[in-house]
C-alpha cells in the first residue's frame, strides 16, 4: 500500500465509529433497499437444436435431469447438473421467466432461445421477503463506514490543499 493509503488507513479510518443509532437510522430510512423478491433454484439443459432437445425431452425426468444436463447441456454449469440460482424474475433472459409459474419438481416443454433449447427443472422457490436489522447490520456498518471515510478524506484532503502554497508559472485556464 502507499504511504498516503497507510495514513488514511492509521489516521482516518480507524477513528471512524458507527454506532447501532446510526445503523438503525440507515435502516429506517432505506427501508425499501432490504426488500429481495422471490427467487427461483432451476437446473436447465441447453441444446444447440430442436431435434436434440425432442430427443432429450422425451428421456428427461426429475431423477435423472442433472445427469442428463452434464452429458448433453451446451450450458457452462452443465458440470454442475445444469444449476443455475437463485434468481429473481427478470435477472436472467426472458425464457427463464417461466420457472415462477411452475411447480417444484415440475420439468418444462422446449423452451427456445437465441442460447438454443432449454429443458428446466423447478428445484426450489425461495419467498420474496425484507431481510431484518440484524441481518442487514454488517452490510450498513460498511456501507456507512466507507461514506464516514469519504467525508473524512475530504476534509482531509482540502486542509491539505489549504495548507500548501504551490506556486507555478504555467497557467492552467
Amino acid at each position: 500500500t502507499s504511504i498516503i493509503q497507510q495514513y488514511l488507513d492509521e489516521r482516518l479510518a480507524k477513528k471512524i465509529q458507527i454506532n447501532a443509532m446510526d445503523v438503525e437510522a440507515y435502516y429506517a430510512a432505506h427501508a425499501g433497499d432490504f426488500n429481495y423478491p422471490a427467487r427461483v433454484v432451476i437446473r436447465q439443459i441447453v441444446l444447440p437444436d430442436e431435434n436434440q432437445a425432442k430427443k432429450v425431452a422425451a428421456q428427461v425426468r426429475r431423477s435423472n435431469f442433472a445427469q442428463l444436463a452434464a452429458k448433453y447441456s451446451i450450458a457452462p454449469e452443465a458440470e454442475d447438473g445444469g444449476k443455475l440460482g437463485p434468481f429473481a424474475k427478470g435477472q436472467l433472459p426472458g425464457v427463464f421467466d417461466v420457472a415462477f409459474s411452475m411447480q417444484i419438481g415440475q420439468i418444462s416443454s422446449i423452451l427456445k432461445s437465441e442460447y438454443g433449447f432449454h429443458i428446466i427443472l423447478v428445484e426450489s422457490k425461495l419467498k420474496g421477503g425484507t431481510e431484518d436489522i440484524v441481518k442487514a447490520s454488517a452490510k450498513i456498518e460498511n456501507k456507512l463506514h466507507e461514506q464516514k471515510l469519504r467525508e473524512e478524506y475530504q476534509k482531509w484532503l482540502e486542509k491539505a490543499i489549504a495548507s500548501t502554497n504551490i506556486k507555478s508559472d504555467y497557467q492552467i485556464w
